[in-house]
């Protein structure tokens, strides 16, 4: 460690569960297996922490989100009454077409709750503060003055994050204020897939699409330097989540289930057979021999064959007749 100052806050989640990244494959999906380029891997980080909040920045906890572009327009609803909605949801409807059922514009304006309610009613409530009688839904007018009150508000939340940011990623020997890792996210997904999977950094690159390495490098190195830059950074966050003994033992147990894995890659029941027992604390020997004594094991040979040939109709109506279905199904 050392690259990596240590974060002042920092959640992984995607990881827990050795047994589904032991089912992850570093090929095409299988008939049960996840593909490592959709493995979900989420992450979270802070680099520093007030010991107290600020007045200024507690703001920012007051504000209710915001569409992200900000693209709001007056929409008069069949009431009568106004509201603003994103331009996003007119554009969506002309996109959706006719016919489909009320599309989210048409909602909004036979009067459903908006997303944006909290916000609205924020910005309400700011102006009443001066204009007590002011509400924004009985005329045009008065919804685009929340309008423009909102525009305002939100210029305000970016001038505070902005501030909010550049306490937490300034020191004095520093150029910029920028997070030391610009993309935890990615980082961690590289040095899982260079740990766990042992892939190279090359093919790595192409997973997440990184930039590729010139050829020349590529014929001299072997390998995409900024790929092993970042599953470096990731490891260091790994590290300081898990601690480093205990990732390493984690990369242990995974690489030996995804070999019990492999094992059975040709094998469709077998695999079932390894998720059930997986499900239940049993055997695949005990799994199996249970199946063919109460029917389900030819279930699963008319459940396989279905999905093989891709029909999604006998395989669906397969399914609803043992609860063992459901059981290997929500592992995958």
């Amino acid at each position: 460690m050392g690259s990596v100052p240590k974060p002042a806050f920092l959640q992984i989640r995607g990881l827990d569960n050795e047994k589904t990244i032991a089912r992850c494959s570093t090929e095409e999906a299988g008939l049960f297996v996840h593909s490592v380029d959709k493995m979900p891997v989420f992450v979270q980080v802070q680099w520093r922490q007030a010991d107290q909040v600020p007045t200024l920045l507690s703001i920012l906890s007051e504000i209710p989100k915001a569409t992200q572009n900000h693209d709001l327009e007056v929409m008069r609803r069949d009431d009568g009454k106004y509201t603003l909605v994103s331009k996003g949801l007119r554009s969506l409807e002309e996109r959706r077409g006719r016919g489909a059922g009320p599309t989210f514009y048409e909602r909004a304006r036979q009067g459903y709750i908006s997303p944006l309610s909290d916000y609205l009613e924020y910005g309400n409530n700011l102006i009443k503060e001066y204009q007590p009688d002011f509400d924004y839904s009985k005329s045009a007018e008065e919804a685009r003055l929340l309008l423009h009150t909102l525009e305002r508000i939100n210029r305000v939340r970016e001038s505070v994050e902005d501030l909010q940011n550049y306490l937490w990623y300034s020191t004095p020997n520093k150029n910029k204020a920028v997070s030391p890792v610009k993309d935890p996210q990615r980082d961690v997904r590289a040095a899982v897939l260079q740990d766990l999977f042992d892939l190279s950094t090359l093919r790595i690159g192409e997973i997440m699409w990184f930039k590729a390495p010139s050829e020349l490098d590529r014929a001299r190195k072997h390998e995409n330097a900024a790929v092993r830059a970042a599953a470096q950074r990731g490891r260091e966050l790994l590290h300081y989540y898990f601690g480093v003994d205990e990732w390493r033992q984690k990369v242990e147990r995974v690489r030996a289930l995804r070999r019990q894995w492999r094992e059975l890659e040709d094998l469709p029941k077998g695999q079932v057979y390894y998720l059930l027992a997986e499900c239940h604390g049993t055997s695949i020997d005990e799994e199996e021999k249970s199946a063919l004594q109460d029917g389900f094991d030819q279930l699963l040979e008319e459940w396989i064959a279905a999905w093989i040939r891709d029909d999604m109709q006998t395989a669906n109506s397969i399914v609803h007749k043992d609860v063992r279905f459901e059981e290997f199904i929500r592992q995958i």
